[in-house]
């Protein structure tokens, strides 16, 4: 059966007490410390606040570290590719709840550029640059303007995962101490749900649609991408397609391009994940000439998951934990 995660997120509970107890856990008063910090980023040595009370962030990707950290984030960008917004208060599913208890706002959007003037009015004492999400691929244009307002920490696009990620941004913002509590969450997450659901038999190929449309040649999703990985880690046999298209060079997502007319003779597993990118799903998938013939496809062996689960942040990371559970459920 296929089924599908879409629309606005609400983590499970047993994600949020996952989150509640490592918190809990990391609950210490931090001893006093200098004025700044040097921190290395994409940019090089950057000498930051020890203790930043005003951050503007410009990849909402990176939001999510500094929302589960706990840190002062006066404005954030709020642009995933997927585009999905809260209505109400203009924050994205995926840490709505977060922002609006900080009483944080969201950047004005502009199509090709970062909203200097919005940033400014800010009054940051920090920002954070860089990522992978469409604001914070901009940012990198105006690096020179952006430090002319705040000192700027630019986060490499090339980090391998969520940890590196989340260490780094920790390290900027004085939250160091929180990080371990942080990954065990995960980690006791990881494994309560590794203990529920039901594994596929044999193993399982990672798709991911090409955003410009279901006749546009999709990805292949490597078996030592960050998704492959957190798969494997729930003891799903993942296999490895990538590895079938001849001359293919994995991207920093570990994804590699697979000609239309070699769909059937790549995406050769018994089982087929999806990942949705855009307007493109499974039901389209499913309904098309140059991937109906697949045998994941043939036998109902095929599932979908939403386009954060590439490469995702640590909320999202979290939220693939969920998508798991939800989409490989043991029966009663």
């Amino acid at each position: 059966m296929s089924i599908g995660i879409k629309g606005q997120y609400h983590p499970s509970r047993r994600t949020i007490a996952a989150l509640l107890a490592g918190a809990a856990s990391l609950a210490s008063v931090r001893p006093a410390s200098a004025q700044t910090r040097t921190v290395t980023g994409e940019a090089g040595p950057v000498r930051l606040p020890a203790e930043p009370k005003r951050i503007v962030v410009l990849d909402a990707g990176l939001a999510g570290y500094l929302f589960a950290l706990g840190a002062p984030v006066a404005v954030a960008d709020v642009r995933f590719p997927d585009g999905r917004i809260n209505r109400r208060t203009g924050f994205p599913p995926l840490w709505n709840r977060q922002a609006t208890a900080q009483k944080s706002t969201a950047l004005p959007q502009r199509p090709d550029a970062v909203d200097l003037d919005a940033v400014k009015a800010a009054s940051p004492d920090l920002i954070i640059a860089g990522g992978r999400n469409p604001g914070g691929v901009l940012s990198r244009a105006v690096l020179k303007e952006l430090t002319a307002i705040a000192p700027v920490l630019v986060v490499p696009a090339t980090l391998p995962g969520w940890r590196e990620e989340l260490a780094l941004i920790a390290e900027a913002t004085g939250r160091t101490d929180k990080v371990g509590g942080l990954v065990a969450a995960f980690e006791t997450r990881a494994k309560e749900v590794a203990g529920k659901v039901a594994l596929p038999e044999g193993e399982i190929a990672l798709l991911q649609a090409n955003a410009a449309g279901i006749h546009e040649d999709p990805f292949a999703i490597a078996a030592d991408s960050g998704l492959a990985r957190t798969l494997a880690g729930l003891g799903f046999k993942v296999f490895d397609a990538a590895a079938k298209v001849q001359g293919g060079k994995p991207d920093a997502d570990g994804r590699v391009i697979v000609p239309i007319a070699s769909v059937l003779d790549v995406f050769t597993a018994p089982n087929l994940i999806m990942v949705s990118n855009g307007p493109v799903s499974m039901g389209q998938l499913c309904c098309d000439p140059g991937f109906r013939q697949l045998d994941a496809v043939i036998s109902y062996r095929r599932w979908e998951l939403d386009e954060s689960a590439v490469r995702p942040d640590y909320l999202a990371a979290l939220r693939l934990l969920d998508m798991v559970e939800s989409n490989f459920p043991k029966k009663a």
